[in-house]
């Protein structure tokens, strides 16, 4: 810094104009500033007009009027760019209408400005700007600046976090996608791990192809959860309780319409191809497009049941709009059949009543219970057929299927919801062995 440009003044000559809309008369952590300034000094100007008038800086001045010290000053028009950057900074964090990742990197942006201003502090050595000093400056704490460093980082790789309402909502989003750059960090040595294994035959790939490679007549099941084609990316209920944004698992697909019933649609073409003459299948489905659906199975040779089998969620449902319309309790599931197929429970009911999985325990948006997937096996699965599912997710179709010794096969098109499934599968194993 220039600091022939720097001068100091009695804080007391300073004027405050009517109109400053940054200048608060109630400062927080005030006295930690001035104790900040009296052990290292007043490091940043604050910034005035050639007629004493504040600019910038209002707590710096409170803080030197508070312990009766001069104020370090720097006219408005001779100062760099960087530095009014770093006082812009500073006076911004002082606002209450930042949003918690505009905040974030903020705080950030101006430890790093600082750190290149008075130079970065090193162990051993005197010097140099430590992340106290901007917690110090802008009345934060150490932590909550190790945290906004820590948060800007994320927002590079998900930028969809800045929509976060909240500060604890964005850091349960950090937390999901920490999980996230976790499980594709350890995505081939896991994969290793379920290469050793026989029953489970999982991949990254395009569920339409990987479909056309499967042989005709070699699968037994079929459980699988498409996207459903309602949009619920954009309209279900996710961090911060609004529509849209960021879940928790920190994942998130495409459900748009048009391409879902698009997959229904090759799905049931291609299932009936590669299932066996005593084949069942479970396909899950939403009211919206149930009828849709089945007539691509009915097309497609599957025996397709006109009545939906019904899973009871809970008691309690979710609705966006609660004024205007009931609360969803339950979903829908397709049961289709080949001709020589039959049920080995026989006489269970239409409906299962199964606790969903809790959303802080998700490791997908749109994850089905375990404890579900193993009753429709119990239904119509042997031990050692195979069972497949070409919309694999988190994975969960695959551990049911493992539970209940079946062959297990299937793919997920994405690769970070694909590191998810196989961490989660691989650990299974390793606890099975």
């Amino acid at each position: 810094m220039d600091e022939s440009i720097i001068f100091e003044k009695d804080p007391k000559e300073i004027k405050i104009a009517e109109d400053l809309p940054r200048y608060r008369k109630e400062i927080p952590k005030l006295k930690e500033l001035l104790a900040s300034i009296e052990r290292f000094g007043q490091l940043v100007p604050i910034v005035i007009t050639k007629d004493n008038v504040l600019v910038a800086g209002g707590r710096r001045l409170a803080a030197c009027l508070l312990g009766n010290i001069k104020v370090k000053c720097i006219y408005k028009d001779t100062a760099s760019p960087l530095q009014m950057r770093e006082i812009e900074l500073e006076e911004n964090l002082q606002r209450e209408d930042l949003s918690p990742a505009e905040e974030a990197e903020a705080i950030a942006d101006l430890h790093r400005i600082r750190q290149k201003l008075y130079g970065e502090a090193q162990p051993g050595r005197k010097g140099g700007w430590r992340l106290k000093d901007t917690a110090a400056s802008i009345g934060k704490t150490p932590g909550s600046v190790v945290e906004a460093i820590k948060i800007t980082e994320i927002l590079k790789d998900f930028p969809e976090l800045r929509t976060l309402p909240t500060k604890k909502a964005i850091k349960k989003a950090v937390r999901g996608a920490e999980a996230v750059v976790t499980k594709l960090a350890a995505l081939e040595e896991a994969q290793k791990v379920l290469e050793k294994q026989q029953s489970c035959d999982i991949c990254q790939a395009n569920a339409v192809e990987y479909l056309k490679n499967i042989k005709d007549n070699s699968i037994d099941i079929i459980i699988t959860d498409p996207p459903y084609g309602i949009n619920i990316d954009e309209v279900q209920q996710q961090i911060g309780g609004k529509p849209g944004g960021q879940s928790l698992t920190g994942h998130k697909f495409s459900d748009d319409p048009e391409a879902s019933l698009s997959l229904y649609k090759i799905l049931a073409k291609e299932s009936f191809r590669i299932s066996k003459p005593t084949s069942h299948a479970w396909i899950f489905v939403c009211p919206e497009h149930f009828s849709t659906i089945r007539k691509f199975f009915v097309d497609g040779n599957w025996d397709a049941h006109i009545r939906p089998i019904i899973w009871i969620k809970r008691a309690i449902g979710q609705c966006n709009v609660p004024k205007n319309w009931p609360s969803a309790c339950y979903e829908m599931i397709l049961y289709c059949r080949r001709v020589d197929s039959v049920i080995i429970e026989q006489g269970k009911p239409d409906w299962i009543q199964c606790d969903p999985v809790l959303s802080d325990k998700r490791l997908h948006p749109t994850e089905k219970p375990v404890k579900l997937i193993k009753e429709l096996l119990q239904r119509v699965a042997y031990p050692g057929q195979v069972l497949l599912d070409p919309f694999i997710g988190s994975g969960a179709v695959i551990e049911a299927g493992l539970q209940h010794n079946l062959v297990c096969k299937g793919c997920e098109i994405d690769k970070a919801i694909y590191a998810t499934a196989v961490d989660r599968l691989s650990k299974i194993e390793n606890e099975a062995n």
